[in-house]
């Protein structure tokens, strides 16, 4: 009798480790170190998302992309044109700022809430998939 209560007692106390295991390892419950909004990581994921389709033209891509994206959503403002809206938008940036850094900029200015650069990461992952 007793080596069945002891049996029953080692069984419980393992069930207990492992779903306290599978609780822990849950997504949930584990802190991000990751403070990006989600908008900052649909912009990420449209720039990964152009790196991986053409890679060896991507920085060419991105900046024509970025300027596209000025010249659209300047096209209807009188107070600025394009060329002064991405240098504004640059000068917020520091010294020497790269591709995605500028593109990042134009996003946050122009599409807040990241629709368009979700849009867009949909269509070209959609691409990549196609391959």
């Amino acid at each position: 009798m007793r080596s069945k209560i002891l049996a029953g007692t080692i069984i419980f106390g393992l069930l207990a480790v492992i779903a306290l295991g599978i609780v822990a390892a849950s997504p949930n419950s584990q802190t991000s170190t990751d403070t990006r909004t989600d908008a900052e990581k649909k912009y990420d994921l449209f720039i990964a998302a152009i790196r991986d389709f053409i890679p060896g033209s991507a920085t060419t891509a991105l900046t024509n992309i970025t300027d596209r994206i000025i010249e659209v959503y300047t096209e209807d403002d009188p107070s600025q044109t394009a060329a002064q809206a991405k240098a504004s938008i640059v000068s917020g940036l520091g010294d020497d700022p790269t591709v995605s850094q500028i593109l990042i900029a134009t996003f946050k200015r122009f599409d807040p809430n990241a629709e368009l650069a979700n849009g867009l990461a949909n269509v070209i992952i959609d691409l990549i998939a196609d391959r």
